[in-house]
């Protein structure tokens, strides 16, 4: 798959519930760019070994994980882990993309940006009264912004960005 791919997981209750988790955002967001054991996924986010295999194997179900084998200087094979670079987009039919798992995956975030001292560049909550017509037009546009961040990704990058966006009637 290459960088500009999408992959549509719908109905895939199991896989939405992991994607949308603060863990299983928080394992995705440690192999992005680089290949990891389990035991270095385990010490980087605190998350007990048999959730992050988990995970791992309902990453490899929905085909967005990469995985090699290396000998470590022990002699032993270890399988290392990388997500493939690639846009997920969630469908599901019941239109409940559970709105706590959402807000508590924004939450890992923030605190996992805060401790490892990184700083929000911009935080904003923003509440209006709107015609539906224009709430549909500042989403189409409001889409053609986060695919223009999105052309900004340099896999070869150290440093990681996360953009969180959430927009709905209230």
């Amino acid at each position: 798959m290459d960088d500009k791919e999408t992959l549509v997981i719908k109905n895939n209750r199991e896989v939405e519930e992991i994607l949308l988790s603060g863990e299983g955002l928080r394992i995705c967001m440690c192999i992005y760019d680089k290949f990891k054991t389990v035991e270095t996924i385990v010490n980087e986010t605190y998350i007990p070994k048999l959730k992050i295999k988990l995970v791992l194997s309902r990453f490899a179900s929905v085909k967005i994980l990469e995985t090699i084998e290396n000998t470590n200087p022990s002699g032993i094979v270890e399988k290392l882990y990388k997500v493939i670079p690639i846009r997920i987009d969630v469908v599901s039919d019941s239109n409940k993309l559970d709105i706590l798992n959402t807000i508590n995956m924004f939450n890992e975030e923030m605190r996992r940006m805060f401790n490892n001292g990184g700083n929000a560049s911009f935080i904003r909550l923003i509440s209006i009264k709107a015609r539906e017509k224009d709430a549909v037009k500042f989403i189409s546009e409001l889409e053609k912004l986060i695919e223009k961040y999105g052309e900004l990704e340099n896999t070869q990058s150290d440093e990681t960005y996360s953009l969180i966006t959430i927009l709905g009637q209230g």
